[in-house]
């Protein structure tokens, strides 16, 4: 009988090895698990911040009367939206924005052809928007700081892990006013 009663106390024996596995195993539960996930959550909701900021700076751009206001009002926009709670919860600051760009898609439809046309080619070129189609597209670019410390040497330099990471953002609205694009006529006054 004594013999049935040791073999009974023998697998809790083995339970008090389990229990000292659990510190190490739930170290590398945490780091290998929850850490990552963690970190492609907030690089998923910076990055559709970023994206909602620049798509709502091409809505604004698509409705001005000239280049000129567009170009204020996607800067305004991003410079506004910038300071946002929404921006502010995903950790994201208005200086790492590097740079706002505004261009003009034209697309001849005549040709089928597309050109991205800048603000020194608009002033050179007549636009003609009874016979093209005109679009906004404003770029963006955001550096994302890295999530653990720059100086560890095992790491290297991987992007948004121990880099900074830089995200690119396009947005295309259409043209609702294509004859404001007509700078060569604006700057003869």
């Amino acid at each position: 009988m004594k013999n049935k009663a040791r073999k009974a106390r023998s697998p809790a024996g083995n339970e008090r090895g389990t229990i000292a596995e659990f510190g190490p195993a739930l170290f590398l539960f945490f780091a290998f698990i929850v850490v990552p996930v963690l970190c492609m959550i907030r690089f998923g909701l910076s990055t559709a911040v970023i994206y909602f900021i620049v798509e709502r700076a091409a809505d604004r751009a698509s409705k001005s009367y000239s280049y000129d206001s567009a170009l204020c009002k996607a800067n305004e926009a991003v410079d506004g939206l910038f300071n946002t709670p929404i921006a502010r919860f995903a950790g994201l600051k208005p200086e790492r924005v590097s740079d706002v760009c505004l261009l003009v898609d034209e697309h001849k439809t005549k040709s089928d052809t597309s050109n991205v046309l800048t603000r020194d080619d608009l002033v050179r070129k007549a636009i003609s928007p009874e016979i093209n189609t005109y679009e906004y597209e404003v770029r963006s670019s955001y550096t994302l700081d890295p999530i653990l410390p720059s100086n560890l040497p095992w790491l290297g330099k991987v992007p948004l892990l121990s880099a900074p990471a830089k995200i690119t953002v396009v947005a295309i609205r259409p043209v609702e006013y294509p004859d404001g694009l007509n700078l060569r006529h604006q700057m003869q006054y």
